[in-house]
């Protein structure tokens, strides 16, 4: 079964082109989704975490 899963298959020029440009736009949605939390960490600010139940430092 891990061997089905690793095993990149054997398809055909164009399919492999739009699995990149799809793998592609993923990451760029996840590096714009992250980006403004690692600004967030190496900021000015005091990183702030949230407190839903309200038993934190008041």
């Amino acid at each position: 079964m891990i061997k089905n899963l690793l095993n990149p298959g054997n398809y055909p020029k164009n399919i492999n082109i739009v699995l990149l440009l799809i793998r592609m736009a993923v990451g760029v949605f996840m590096i714009t989704h992250g980006d403004d939390k690692f600004l967030k960490l190496f900021g000015e600010e005091p990183i702030r975490f949230a407190d839903p139940l309200g038993v934190g430092v008041t």
